[in-house]
């Protein structure tokens, strides 16, 4: 993971600079030097830290571009979409297993839990779907390189909302 440079003032740059490992990181070295550059001679200017969006606290993704403008794709690790598809998987294997069992257990919270049955099972297994969707979009986001993850984000938020409520639903009925 590389640090976003542009957010960082030029006293934080400068530090960096001369404590960062040339020879470890020169990639990260050379973006450094041309963003002290770059804001020296006015043609960077980087944002108050007060103005710096908290990723954590949007509802709506960050639209990533680098120092030039030009937008970055979201990317995702190997690590990630194999994780990715073994949710999926975990996902649909619960829900045959509940499905040709009769019954479903889903945990409501640490000591509590809900037994799903009959009919119900099937609300449940497209809560699951849902889910399962949830995750599929992320992979799917990955491999689509336009600049449109604000369509993948509303995608997952309708699909979360969708999933919970199904999953509500299936508690209450059974």
């Amino acid at each position: 993971m590389n640090p976003n440079f542009e957010e960082y003032s030029l006293e934080e740059l400068e530090e960096v600079k001369s404590h960062i490992d040339n020879e470890m990181y020169p990639e990260r070295y050379k973006k450094v030097c041309i963003l002290i550059d770059n804001i020296n001679s006015g043609k960077h200017t980087p944002l108050p830290k007060e103005q710096i969006p908290n990723p954590f606290l949007l509802n709506e993704p960050l639209r990533k571009v680098d120092s030039t403008g030009i937008y970055i794709p979201n990317s995702l690790t190997k690590c990630e979409i194999i994780e990715n598809l073994i949710i999926i998987i975990l996902l649909i294997s619960y829900g045959v297993y509940g499905y040709y069992s009769g019954e479903l257990l889903i945990p409501i919270s640490k000591h509590e839990s809900a037994f799903i049955y009959g009919n119900s099972i099937l609300i449940a297994n497209l809560a699951f779907l849902c889910g399962c969707f949830y995750t599929l979009s992320h992979i799917v986001d990955h491999y689509d390189k336009r600049d449109n993850e604000i369509y993948y984000h509303e995608f997952r938020m309708w699909v979360k909302y969708l999933g919970i409520f199904l999953l509500i639903l299936a508690c209450i009925i059974s």
